[in-house]
């Protein structure tokens, strides 16, 4: 492996980022501007929604967290790849109304949907939720992208961090949403040549791929848990609303979640073979080692320079998603509701915010972590949201006092679970159910329709 080639293909491909995002800004009116720096001027096709989400999707968490559930638990850990999808079949038959909701509403982030519903506090709540799961899923680009690059090249971790997330942080600066949905096709181009020439190189030893037992078989109330809180990140992920938003019309709204549900099928299955070829070739001593074994024992050595690039844009497609819907939970879901911020000021504001998480980020990352602690920390954030959102896109009305008191106290419940480490185990659902007792107990939910959604 040459340095120089890695480093000439790691610039040029900074370069190309940096470009796409001056060519989302340049040559618009301020209006045109402000609303695709947003939510890309409500007019993105079903295609590029769906290459968004998946882009989103295929992560730094991806890489460690599903080649090693399939390591441990083999064909367990394959069925944890058709969970997404099927959620994302579910969301097409509501991602219409969802979309032509949010427009009528001007709703840029999912709290705004729920502020148009229920109240300005809500919405706050919803956006607090929200935040947690897109912050912390930056903080996990950040720690694990950053150590199998530097374990790979050399470089120490900080200057990877540093250089991802500079010029992540200026293409997001310039374009904002638009420059994401432009790089994310972009990334997605470079990751799916990655994919199909590695399952090429390894296409010969697919028979005995399932050869070998499971590791570390999980109980079946954790695999049930995992299955769950999977299943429900999924259903209420605010990037996956977000996309839902941006689409030009209910139909391609729609549309974009069956093509989302055949994107992620094909991508997660790759992602849990890489574990089980891993495992098969006695690559790594533990589940906890699975990421860098794929580039030490999978990835042929002429194959490297691709591969980097392939994991820097899979990182950096995330790192986009997270910073910049991080950033709108706080200014839309948040200040705009509760007035402390104008729609006129949103753009600037998402700006700053941008700048601020990015270096708390950057600061946090230098923790200790574990991937399956901290990936189930973040995705179980969406808990507390959940049984009101089902309520409300199904019709049900919810009376706003139990809307929020479902929110506020699943929500401390969820902070209690996070400092004492649950979500990997038996009590991983806690949020959940504390939500949906407190919407029954004060009989919030009535059996009428909801004229809202």
């Amino acid at each position: 492996m040459e340095p120089q080639l890695i480093l000439i293909l790691v610039l040029a491909y900074f370069g190309w980022m940096l470009w796409i995002g001056w060519q989302a800004h340049r040559g618009r009116s301020k209006n045109e501007v402000e609303e695709n720096f947003l939510i890309g001027n409500r007019n993105v096709s079903a295609p590029l929604v769906a290459v968004g989400i998946t882009m989103g999707w295929v992560d730094a968490f991806q890489f460690a967290f599903t080649p090693a559930l399939t390591f441990d638990q083999g064909a367990f850990g394959l069925s944890y790849g058709l969970v997404a999808p099927v959620c994302f079949v579910v969301m097409g038959l509501f991602a219409g109304r969802i979309r032509d909701h949010a427009a009528k509403a001007r709703a840029y982030m999912m709290g705004n949907y729920f502020s148009h519903t229920f109240s300005p506090r809500c919405a706050a709540l919803v956006g607090a939720c929200m935040f947690i799961y897109m912050f912390t899923w930056l903080i996990i680009q950040f720690v694990f992208g950053s150590q199998v690059i530097a374990a790979v090249t050399g470089v120490p971790p900080a200057l990877v961090i540093l250089g991802m997330g500079l010029v992540t942080l200026a293409y997001m600066m310039m374009g904002g949403f638009l420059a994401s949905i432009r790089t994310d096709l972009a990334q997605f181009s470079i990751f799916l040549v990655f994919a199909a020439v590695i399952l090429f190189s390894i296409s010969p030893s697919a028979p005995q791929w399932f050869s070998s037992k499971p590791v570390a078989p999980l109980s079946w109330w954790a695999a049930l848990s995992i299955m769950v809180v999977a299943g429900i990140s999924t259903l209420i992920a605010p990037d996956v609303w977000q996309r839902i938003y941006s689409a030009r019309s209910a139909a391609e709204a729609k549309r974009s979640m069956f093509v989302t549900a055949g994107l992620m099928l094909p991508m997660l299955a790759f992602f849990g073979v890489l574990g089980l070829v891993v495992r098969y070739f006695n690559g790594a001593p533990d589940s906890n080692h699975v990421i860098s074994a794929i580039f030490q024992s999978v990835v042929p050595q002429p194959l490297m320079p691709l591969a980097i690039i392939a994991f820097m844009a899979a990182i950096m497609s995330t790192m986009a998603t997270s910073l910049f819907g991080g950033s709108m939970n706080i200014a839309s879901d948040i200040l705009l509701e509760m007035k402390i911020i104008n729609h006129q000021k949103m753009e600037k504001t998402v700006r700053w915010l941008m700048l601020v998480l990015l270096l708390l980020a950057m600061l946090i990352s230098q923790l200790p972590f574990d991937i399956l602690s901290i990936g189930m920390i973040c995705m179980s954030a969406v808990l507390p949201v959940f049984p009101l959102t089902v309520a409300m896109v199904l019709g049900y009305q919810v009376s706003e006092p139990a809307a929020f008191y479902s929110l506020l106290i699943s929500l401390i419940v969820y902070f209690i679970g996070a400092y004492l480490n649950i979500y990997t185990g038996a009590y991983a659902l806690a949020p959940l159910v504390i939500a949906t007792v407190i919407l029954l107990v004060l009989q919030g939910v009535q059996p009428r329709r909801s004229k809202v959604v």
